[in-house]
């Protein structure tokens, strides 16, 4: 197979988890998404993976597979600041949390105006440890 047999392979993949997860079949949809990535790896079916887990109420498991996608594209900006959110909010890592949100204001300085309090508590040390 060529590479744009497997890229088509694994968008297809994806494509049947898309629906899956429309139809709320999560276990058959987090198959799909995983098989795509077995064939062709790209970063919408870790995203969506990430999602799912985290919409699971499973954050580690989230920010694992959201940490896979930024591997294969580390300019997702928006991935970064969920990620940040999420490391801040529900896990209380602020290392992690100050990681992604200046890569996100890194990447996008609009952003700058809506994280810049929260990375500034944290970098002063009045967010607790």
């Amino acid at each position: 197979l060529t590479a744009t047999d497997l890229r088509r392979m694994a968008a297809s993949y994806i494509h049947v988890g898309h629906n899956l997860r429309r139809r709320d079949e999560l276990a058959h949809a987090s198959e799909a998404y995983e098989m795509s990535t077995l064939v062709h790896e790209e970063p919408v079916a870790y995203n969506n993976l990430g999602i799912m887990a985290h919409q699971a109420g499973r954050p580690l498991e989230a920010l694992s597979w959201w940490e896979q996608s930024l591997s294969l594209d580390e300019t997702q900006v928006e991935l970064h600041q969920v990620m940040g959110e999420t490391a801040l909010g529900e896990l209380r890592d602020y290392r992690r949390a100050l990681l992604h949100l200046r890569k996100a204001v890194e990447l996008d300085p609009q952003l700058a105006s809506e994280l810049g309090a929260k990375i500034a508590e944290m970098e002063n040390g009045l967010v607790d440890p």
